[in-house]
């Protein structure tokens, strides 16, 4: 519909009134981790009242994002070949119409391949870390080789922590500056 991404129990949003005997095709696609609150969430701002576009962003369109991003999952191709074939040929569409299909300009630049990338649940996996100082690993061998660098270093005991200038005089010399107050390391 062009009301946007609605709730509705059962098969209330797929009632045909031109057809009122009609019953949709219900298809098991499988089970989702992921909540109708999460779903509606997720799409309902590429999915925004005044935009649907009888060819290019249409209840298929949402349908497909939707099993996409509950399931990894895509719609049988065989359900796009109408919006596949009217897009490319809009103005064929509009004339076999009898101009009653005119393009949405709201759904222009619409993609429902796009779409389907930037809400994928798994690309988190693919996205690069945050760091937070330092700098960050390239490779699960750089990220072991810093690991084992920094468990490996020399322990700070208690002893270290009480008598820091004793402790710190060589490396300090070394850097050129004058001993400064020991501290913990993170984690420690």
């Amino acid at each position: 519909s062009d009301g946007g991404v609605s709730v509705m129990s059962g098969l209330a949003s797929h009632q045909n009134p031109q057809n009122p005997n009609s019953k949709p095709q219900v298809f098991d696609m499988g089970f989702s981790h992921y909540s109708g609150s999460q779903l509606k969430m997720t799409l309902e701002r590429y999915f925004l009242p005044g935009t649907y576009d009888l060819l290019r962003k249409n209840c298929n369109s949402f349908s497909d994002c939707a099993i996409f991003y509950l399931l990894h999952k895509r719609i049988d191709p065989k359900y796009r070949q109408m919006e596949k074939l009217g897009s490319s040929m809009q103005g064929l569409v509009a004339s076999a119409s009898g101009g009653e299909y005119k393009p949405n300009p709201k759904a222009e630049g619409f993609d429902v391949e796009a779409v389907c990338k930037e809400i994928d649940p798994e690309k988190v996996w693919a996205t690069p870390g945050q760091s937070t100082g330092g700098t960050a690993a390239q490779s699960a061998e750089e990220l072991r080789a810093a690991r084992l660098a920094r468990f490996s270093a020399p322990a700070v005991t208690a002893a270290t922590i009480a008598a820091p200038s004793a402790a710190l005089a060589p490396a300090a010399a070394a850097a050129g500056g004058a001993p400064q107050a020991a501290a913990a390391p993170d984690g420690l």
